[in-house]
């Protein structure tokens, strides 16, 4: 499948997305792509899938669901990369009047039969992150065969020549091109462009690990945008993240055993697989916190690593099972469901927490008995049911009671004498 959506946009409307390249083939390697490493460094076009079979499936959606405001060329990779693209583009026109949107990286608008390809596009939205080859090579990380000089004068033929709307848009990445020097040579660069709008971003995802790709702060942003002229935007400007969501970074991978999307309604999808955690650890967030607070100890949390979890989701909910949460105390799994309108329905298992325990012996008896707590509510603002709560704290004292009655007994009556006296003679 080739196509995705269609889905919001905040600057495009309703997109209807086409990847037309195999996952991550690319002539950049840029550290903040939130598909993370390119597998493939590649300036060599290709035919990734068959023309006719990516068209069809264009024309498939198209009537099968709500008409988009764009048809968006990016995806998984480069979109100039594949070598029928000006095919594509053409054949897309007899399909329909919707105009045609591509985001590129500006990598290969140098070479001739791309630049001619590109013109049929009705919205193109290049990039340029660096005023210079140094903080190219630095946040681009580009084939060997890609000199800045190059790209750029490609870039500049093209966004003046386009006869459409030019969307330029800008990475800016903390510590990496935000500092004065790198701001002022790429403000320098980009005026030397045609272009309607410049789109300035940063950022916003948790980073992939070990690719150093930080968020600036407003004030960069801002800074970027004085220096850019009236029509840039700060479209990514960055914000603390929102304490009402989990965060959480790591690696895992998912292995699909069955994936049914309906193009008209994502969130009747229905599918099935398992998630590997690597190594994931959970950051501070409602949830977690109110987790951390019954047992005791502050967040974040680790997943349990190389542990395989199921899954499905069906009927707008991903059910799963046995999501282990360890704390350095204890481990709480879950089960359970979470809806696409982020209600929840969870059971957490768990030992007693410590600190229901201490040091009386009371507490002690409670070791090694296993509490089961329902979680409702949504997840920004989660529920530990309070009346399973009262009622788990009555067993539990009960119980307690009874086994520390059964330990005084065993302490000061002879069990041996006791058996003899009731014994037949």
């Amino acid at each position: 499948m080739n196509i995705y959506g269609p889905v919001p946009s905040r600057r495009f409307g309703l997109s209807l997305g086409v990847d037309l390249v195999t996952p991550k083939t690319c002539p950049y390697d840029c550290p903040y792509c939130q598909l993370g490493p390119t597998n493939r460094l590649s300036v060599t076009p290709a035919d990734f899938y068959p023309l006719d079979k990516v068209l069809k499936e264009v024309e498939t959606a198209l009537a099968a669901g709500q008409r988009p405001d764009v048809i968006t060329l990016a995806g998984s990779g480069e979109p100039t990369l594949f070598k029928s693209l000006r095919g594509f583009l053409e054949g897309v026109k007899t399909l329909t009047d919707t105009p045609i949107l591509l985001i590129t990286n500006g990598s290969l608008l140098w070479r001739e039969e791309v630049a001619e390809a590109v013109m049929i596009a009705d919205i193109i939205a290049p990039s340029l992150d660096a005023g210079d080859e140094a903080v190219a090579r630095r946040i681009n990380r580009p084939h060997q065969d890609i000199t800045y000089a190059r790209m750029f004068e490609g870039l500049k033929e093209v966004t003046h020549a386009h006869p459409g709307e030019v969307h330029l848009e800008v990475m800016l990445v903390k510590g990496i091109n935000d500092d004065p020097r790198s701001l002022t040579g790429l403000a320098e660069q980009v005026k030397k462009l045609r272009f309607d709008r410049v789109d300035i971003n940063t950022p916003v995802r948790p980073p992939v690990p070990e690719r150093d790709a930080l968020p600036c702060d407003r004030a960069v942003l801002d800074r970027a945008a004085a220096l850019f002229g009236p029509r840039a935007n700060a479209i990514g400007a960055y914000k603390e993240r929102n304490p009402g969501v989990t965060q959480a970074k790591g690696a895992f991978s998912v292995e699909m055993e069955g994936c049914q999307i309906p193009l008209a309604d994502w969130q009747k999808a229905d599918l099935a697989g398992r998630l590997t955690i690597h190594s994931v650890e959970v950051g501070p967030g409602p949830l977690v916190r109110e987790l951390a607070v019954l047992l005791g100890h502050a967040a974040p949390a680790k997943l349990r690593r190389e542990s395989v979890v199921p899954f499905r989701m069906v009927d707008g909910r991903v059910y799963h099972q046995g999501l282990e949460l360890v704390f350095p105390e204890l481990t709480i799994r879950t089960s359970g469901s979470v809806g696409v309108d982020q209600t929840v329905s969870l059971i957490a298992e768990m030992p007693v927490p410590p600190k229901w325990i201490g040091n009386n012996r009371l507490g002690s008896a409670l070791r090694n008995q296993t509490i089961r707590i329902p979680i409702s509510g949504t997840l920004d603002k989660p529920k530990l049911d309070g009346r399973v709560m009262n009622q788990l704290s009555r067993q539990f004292l009960e119980k307690a009671a009874t086994n520390v009655i059964e330990d005084e007994i065993k302490k000061h009556i002879n069990l041996d004498s006791l058996q003899n006296l009731f014994q037949p003679r």
